[in-house]
């Protein structure tokens, strides 16, 4: 890739099912002239991981240069997980993308948003779009700056069936010029079409990528682990969070911040224009007034009179530039259903990484959850961690393999489940390369 990166992906399955699992995986290369097809069974309880998935399953060569989109159909529910990242001599900076059903798709003549753009001296843009019906459809990509105005010209995207296309360095290819803060609008033209799309921006100092999906619109939403402290490694986390108004009439965001044992609880507020989008950099120290030196993390609650799309960025900060995750703003639909057992595949532990994981509680009572480790053989990995959670608070099991007594796990999933009755709860897996300080995002699915 660019700047002298070297993109790989792997591939991750879990079936909790308690029936062994048929996969069919399609690999369809970025021009539709290649076509490969494997074939897996997974039994009950197990999971597997494809690593650098094209030459490890698919069988390409080590040297060849290849990009496209796999398609995988199975006879029983199973949980899928990717990363893409740079490989390095020193370690990996990836990103994840998640496997995409009709549920995560834009309706037709509908006006997604992807947040949190900007094109810098020190970040790029990739968007792109995946096209999940049989049918071709047309995309219009805009990019719009920090006041709502738009930047350059539209992007069209031509998708054929089941296919995906991606505009590297969209800001300089819309000719948008350099934006500090920006997003785009993805409107999907053809009827009955079903397409997802995101956001990569990409530090260019690391050549780590951060993929931003389409989120939806919230007047309340939980931003877990926000954060500027210390941690493991020599890493410094940080917190950028981001609005979007695509509404007429301005608006006023309030943020109230609770650090991690509610022994600080500030309240701040922000203008944001109509059509318009904010960015707030390091927001513990720039907005709350936290002192560059201090070490706070916690939970934010952002209110909004009318709808508004948010996102965050945690991040390690390094002389050399950044490496960071996509957080998620969270409503009441992103929440695990009390009795519900979720996973969060793709998990691992070993000299190169290791995971922490982490629950946000979004209700206004306390919470239990249960969290165990399983091995790629379907048997429980150590013990069971029980979060208890307070109110509107969020707890992180940092290093939970080595705190629940796990060992160490090449190929690994977790599960969740929520054992308060009406519990509003999100949970996640935070996984990180010990070599670089690089964390992959990976929601409980």
């Amino acid at each position: 890739g660019s700047g002298g990166t070297q993109w790989r992906t792997d591939v991750a399955a879990v079936n909790h099912g308690a029936a062994a699992a048929a996969m069919t995986l399609l690999y369809t290369n970025y021009d539709g002239t290649v076509t490969l097809q494997r074939t897996h069974t997974l039994p009950a309880g197990q999971a597997i991981e494809w690593p650098d998935v094209l030459t490890g399953l698919f069988n390409l060569a080590s040297s060849a240069s290849s990009k496209g989109t796999l398609r995988v159909e199975t006879d029983h529910a199973v949980v899928l997980n990717s990363r893409t990242y740079n490989q390095t001599t020193t370690g990996t900076y990836g990103q994840r993308y998640p496997a995409l059903t009709g549920v995560d798709a834009i309706p037709a003549s509908t006006t997604g948003v992807v947040g949190q753009l900007k094109k810098t001296a020190g970040a790029r843009t990739n968007v792109g779009a995946v096209n999940l019906g049989s049918s071709p459809v047309t995309v219009k990509i805009r990019l719009f700056g920090s006041s709502g105005a738009q930047a350059g010209n539209v992007t069209t995207l031509v998708l054929p069936a089941y296919r995906w296309l991606q505009q590297d360095d969209i800001f300089t290819s819309a000719a948008a010029g350099t934006q500090g803060i920006a997003y785009a609008t993805v409107l999907v033209e053809s009827e009955g079409a079903r397409v997802w799309a995101y956001g990569s921006v990409i530090d260019t100092a690391t050549g780590d990528p951060t993929t931003l999906s389409l989120n939806g619109t919230l007047t309340q939403a939980f931003i877990p682990s926000v954060a500027h402290l210390p941690g493991s490694g020599g890493t410094q986390w940080r917190t950028d969070v981001a609005a979007v108004n695509r509404g007429a009439s301005a608006l006023t965001l309030t943020l109230d911040f609770t650090n991690y044992d509610a022994t600080s609880l500030k309240t701040r507020t922000v203008p944001l224009g109509a059509r318009a989008t904010v960015e707030l950099v390091d927001l513990l120290t720039s907005l709350f007034g936290y002192g560059a030196a201090e070490s706070q993390k916690g939970t934010l609650l952002v209110t909004a009179p009318s709808a508004v799309h948010l996102t965050s960025r945690t991040y390690n900060q390094t002389s050399k530039g950044t490496y960071g995750q996509y957080y998620p703003a969270l409503g009441a639909t992103h929440a695990i259903p009390a009795g519900t057992v979720a996973v969060i595949p793709q998990l691992r532990k070993n000299a190169a990484y290791r995971t922490n994981i982490g629950v946000q509680n979004m209700s206004a009572t306390s919470v239990l959850v249960d969290v165990k480790l399983i091995g790629a053989n379907g048997l429980q990995l150590g013990k069971t961690k029980t979060f208890n959670l307070p109110a509107r608070r969020w707890l992180q099991q940092d290093d939970i393999f080595v705190t629940s007594n796990a060992g160490s796990a090449e190929t690994a999933y977790a599960t969740v489940e929520v054992r308060t009755g009406g519990g509003l709860v999100w949970a996640y897996a935070s996984v990180i390369d010990v070599r670089t300080g690089d964390p992959t995002t990976i929601p409980a699915l």
